[in-house]
């Protein structure tokens, strides 16, 4: 995707930067001109101040590019490339109203001097005080060793250090900036509550020796290798970094400065004492920190630090309010460790943080004494509270532990927060805090039968112990989790004791609408008449018998084309009949004598069949107490009339039926609009895209735009689609990690027409890998140089194609949020949630969303909204079958796109995906569901569903559920009629039953097991005689066989001798 600038956003931060440069010179030293250069791009987490201030007016990042700004001007000293970028945003700028005139400079290679002779002039025109951003690192790149050799040489040209204004700047964020912060700081937590304390809980069980650094990089590798880590969020996988890999320490000695952490030895082995955790992530490049300390086996003095500290942290935060100054803020936090505990004031750091944003330290806003910058809303800050080296003087208590041995020990509490013009918010907040929270015990050996015991009755997961979490492999290690989904026994029970809850609350909301329809029983009566009124205007010919044509033979039949009438002489009148009430009408001639035509009506009572004309079923239907003509038949000596007759309402009745499939194909269909173009570069592209379906031809490419109102496909042919995104339900977005295209995905609230279809889904992709593979292809080999380049290309070409989409995916939505458009966020399907299905004529992978569940590779869209499914039945659920059936049935009134019925069934799951999909429509959808051993009609199922306004009084869709009480394994149906031969659910039922089964019912059941047991024998003595007679028919099938090749082969001798 080309780089597109925003002009609106540049031009806002431009003259943000002339504003604060103008009026608040002294942050800047009070010179006359600022300099922002860069020099080569190097990867790295955390940005430079240079590479912040370009991504802060530009949103991009510029290598090897100088920019100049005075009080008049504002130059862009860089390459031709980088130009052609920025020039359409400087042509759309209004020049009457932006403060300053925008100088592009190209820097022609090998001859920079010119450039740097344009830079230096508008230095000197401006006083000659040029205020750069000092580094210690060494210029490297084209441009900036040059530029900087020049600026030291040139006369009446002096430089001043202005990083402090530069990094102000940097420091209050926008809403977008805030939203990025939030973000990142979710993702931050996420990855200490989730990927840390997976690989605390390993090195606690196994008790193998492991180095820090080991755990911290599979927190590191968490980020890119499990996708729920950010898709949970919402945050796609291509937007996340970190500003700050994972450092984790243990065993004594803890660096508490978050800057500086990046220099800690990790490889030291990890011990189960004081542990610090500290990582920064970010999210489309803007940080978020966190830090946390964890104790295993505490003593008392360590709480009661702990406790301190924490009070110190919260009171520091909530200081952090607009228009305070920054060292007020830190005051509070010392003042409430000089009131609680003054011993530990000088264990307390300098500094408890800085601001935080496209850098991991804003070192403007530092939490120091004597920082006199106000607070103000939308500042970010990592606030860090420390106390280092700590004595640790009850250490004897836990002489037995690895807490025993310490001598000191420090504690880290670090946080993200987001300041706002009322309240702040950590961003940081789901990783709690309270000591309660991070503090574990280990199991004694005496504790050990007891913890067995516990988890026998199943209570043993966690105990309370004087205020302490008791620390066991049960809490800290859940394997099945890695899935996402649970599927013991336990588990199952949970799911369905939620499943009667749900049923429950089916029941009683049904049970108001039922209630509400009663009420105003009225309604429906007058809509009903209203619709027949309907039909019958629809066939209504003419509006007075004066109207008939009076010109026609009493004894001729005729046609009225304009009316679509066949007038019929009847006992010497007229009588008319609409062409669209006849279903049949036949000519014979075959007497000699005489031809007859016969016109056969539609009548109450009959099959109607598929062509039916709309109104005819109404009006048979709403009168059927009325006298209706089932046929007409007609003689005459002449055929010619009768030819004619025929011909005539046949092809009116053609012309009909077309008009009324044109007005049915019509009806429903969302206007498109007109797009509210974006005119300038801001506008989000994506080009090179293939789009499903084609609008003409086999292949449709073209480039896809975003604009105020709507999304607008232009072809590579001109062709011209537009979707307003007021009539998008689902928009999607799909990563090509394990496909071979990436693409964007819209389904349709109305259907729009393409290629005169209906059309719900839309699909734009990109193939980024054959589908198809040669027929000389040779067999791989790991070693084979030209397939690990190939490989290696291929991955980065998907990395590359993810990330346009992202980024286009990102654009929009920040198009819409800036025009306040209505459209549903990008959703990306959850991969690991999918199982495999046949939801149409072929096998696919059936991957969940938050808001439906879809297949978008496959060779037709499959997408069903959650919000439209009333109830699923599994089908085909025994122990006996690999597969079974799986149907949505739909909400009254309620379709999937185009698919006429009101259920829409998946069949062929494989059975060892059904517990996890019902914990999914369980704990995730809120859907109810049922199981039984056969397949249903459920177009009559439905039926009667339907007319039954008792069905959810009566306990509705449980009626299906044949194991609510877990009898049954395979989900047989507790009637005793239908299961006289299972004798388990038999004797299971018996003893769940035992207090109200009389005598009776005993021996009742006695007797069918007896029957049972007979049938059983006879089935195994006719075994024999049932393969007896499968090899007979076996034998005669291949007799018929041998008999029908001689036949075949005769005749075609026979026609051989013939050619001959």
């Amino acid at each position: 995707m080309a780089v597109k600038i925003d002009t609106e956003y540049f031009v806002r931060r431009v003259s943000e930067l002339h504003k604060a440069f103008v009026e608040h010179g002294d942050r800047f030293s009070s010179t006359d001109a600022l300099c922002i250069d860069a020099g080569k791009h190097k990867e790295r987490a955390e940005l430079s101040v240079s590479s912040a201030m370009q991504v802060h007016l530009i949103n991009y990042e510029f290598p090897d590019t100088v920019m100049i700004l005075t009080k008049k001007k504002f130059i862009v000293l860089t390459g031709r490339k980088k130009l052609e970028v920025l020039t359409p945003a400087v042509d759309e700028i209004d020049k009457e109203t932006f403060p300053v005139e925008v100088q592009l400079v190209e820097a022609v290679k090998g001859s920079y001097d010119a450039g740097f002779a344009t830079c230096l002039a508008a230095v000197r025109e401006a006083g000659g005080k040029l205020g750069v951003i000092e580094s210690k690192e060494e210029p490297e790149g084209r441009l900036l060793p040059g530029w900087r050799a020049a600026l030291a040489a040139a006369e009446g040209v002096s430089t001043v250090d202005a990083t402090p204004g530069f990094q102000y700047t940097l420091c209050v964020k926008d809403q977008q900036s805030v939203k990025y912060v939030t973000d990142a700081g979710r993702l931050s937590a996420r990855l200490i509550t989730k990927s840390f304390m997976n690989e605390l809980n390993d090195v606690v069980d196994s008790g193998n020796t492991v180095k820090h650094r080991d755990v911290a990089s599979k927190v590191e590798n968490s980020l890119e290798e499990d996708r729920k880590i950010t898709s949970k969020l919402g945050i796609f996988k291509e937007q996340a970094d970190f500003l700050l890999t994972p450092v984790v320490q243990s065993g004594g000695t803890y660096e508490v400065r978050l800057n500086r952490m990046p220099r800690v030895d990790m490889d030291t082995p990890f011990s189960t004492d004081v542990i610090v955790v500290a990582l920064a992530s970010s999210v489309m490049g803007f940080g978020a920190s966190i830090a946390r300390t964890y104790f295993i086996d505490n003593t008392e003095s360590q709480r009661q630090a702990y406790k301190v500290l924490l009070a110190a942290h919260d009171a520091l935060i909530q200081e952090l309010r607009p228009g305070k100054k920054i060292r007020e803020a830190v005051e509070a936090a010392r003042a409430v460790v000089r009131s609680k505990n003054p011993a530990l004031l000088d264990k307390l750091p300098k500094s408890f943080g800085a601001g935080i944003g496209l850098q991991l330290r804003e070192s403007t806003l530092a939490l120091i004494d004597g920082n006199e910058n106000v607070v103000r809303a939308g500042m970010t800050f990592s606030v860090t509270s420390s106390l280092a080296g700590v004595e640790l003087t009850d250490r004897d208590t836990k002489k037995d532990k690895p807490m025993g041995k310490l001598e000191t020990y420090s504690i880290v509490i670090g946080d993200t927060v987001v300041v706002g013009a009322k309240d702040n918010a950590t961003t940081t907040e789901k990783a709690k805090v309270e000591f309660e929270d991070v503090s574990f015990d280990l199991n004694d050996d005496e504790e050990e039968g007891e913890g067995e015991d516990e988890d026998e009755d199943g209570a043993g997961e966690e105990k309370e112990d004087g205020g302490r979490t008791r620390f066991r492999s049960q809490r800290l290690r859940d394997r099945e989790k890695e899935t996402g989904l649970v599927t013991s026994t336990e588990k199952m029970r949970e799911i369905y004791e939620q499943q009667l809850a749900l049923f429950q609350k089916v029941k009683e909301d049904m049970s108001k609408v039922e209630i509400a329809k009663e009420n105003g029983g009225g309604d429906g009566a007058d809509e009903t008449k209203i619709e027949d009124d309907a039909a019958v205007k629809e066939i209504a010919l003419y509006k007075s018998p004066a109207a008939v044509p009076g010109n026609l033979g009493i004894a001729k039949l005729d046609v009225d084309r304009e009316n679509n009438a066949v007038l019929v002489p009847m006992h010497g009148y007229i009588v008319p009949f609409h062409i669209m009430t006849i279903k049949n009408v036949v000519f014979n001639n075959s007497d000699s004598r005489v031809a007859t035509l016969r016109l056969t009506f539609y009548y109450p009572g009959q099959a109607y069949g598929r062509d039916v004309p709309t109104g005819v079923p109404q009006i048979c239907d709403g009168f059927k107490d009325s006298l209706f003509i089932k046929s007409l038949t007609f003689k005459a000596e002449s055929f010619q009339n009768l030819m004619k007759v025929q011909r005539i309402i046949k092809d009116v009745q053609k012309r009909q039926r077309d008009k009324s499939r044109d007005i049915a194909e019509a009806k429903g269909i969302a206007e498109t609009g007109d797009i509210k173009r974006i005119k300038d570069s801001s506008m989000p592209r994506l080009q090179d895209l293939q789009m499903r379906p084609v609008l003409s031809g086999r292949k449709s490419t073209g480039v896809l735009e975003a604009h105020k109102n709507g999304l607008l496909f232009i072809s590579s042919k001109g062709e011209k689609l537009q979707i307003l995104y007021s009539n998008i339900k689902h928009a999607l977005f799909q990563p090509c990690d394990q496909e071979i295209v990436v693409l964007v995905h819209f389904s349709l609230k109305q259907p729009i027409l393409v290629r005169k279809k209906k059309t719900y889904d839309l699909q734009f992709y990109t193939e980024v890998t054959d589908a198809t593979v040669g027929s000389d292809a040779r067999a791989a080999s790991m070693y084979d140089r030209d397939e690990l380049v190939e490989e290696e290309r291929e991955r980065k070409r998907r990395k590359k194609k993810n990330k346009e989409f992202v980024e286009f995916c990102r654009q929009v939505e920040a198009v819409v949020d800036r025009y306040d458009a209505v459209f549903p966020k990008f959703d990306k399907p959850e991969r690991k949630l999918g199982f495999h299905g046949v939801p149409g004529k072929e096998m696919v992978l059936l991957q969940p969303t938050t808001s439906c569940l879809v297949n978008l590779t496959g060779g037709t869209p499959f997408v069903l909204s959650l919000d439209i499914v009333e109830h699923v039945h599994f089908e085909r659920v025994s122990m006996m079958h690999k597969n079974f059936d799986m149907t949505f049935v739909l909400k009254e009134g309620k379709t999937m796109g185009t698919h006429p019925d009101p259920f829409v069934r998946i069949g062929s799951i494989p059975m060892n995906t059904l517990d996890r999909i019902k914990e999914w429509l369980t704990t995730i959808v809120g859907i109810t569901f049922t199981e039984g051993q056969l397949n249903l009609n459920w177009k009559e199922v439905l039926g009667q569903v339907r007319s039954d306004p008792e069905f959810f009084r009566n306990g509705g869709w449980m009626e299906l559920w044949g194991n609510v009480d877990g009898e049954g394994e395979d989900g047989s149906d507790a009637d005793e009629d239908e299961d006289e031969g299972d004798e388990a659910f038999e004797e299971e039922s018996e003893e769940e039953s035992e207090d109200e089964i009389d005598s009776d019912e005993f021996e009742a059941e006695d007797s069918s097991e007896e029957e049972s047991e007979e049938e059983d024998s006879e089935d195994e003595a006719d075994w024999s005689d049932m393969e007896k007679t499968a090899r007979e028919e076996d034998k005669e099938a291949e007799r018929k066989r041998s008999r029908r090749d001689k036949e075949d082969g005769a005749r075609s001798g026979k026609r051989s001798r013939k050619g001959d």
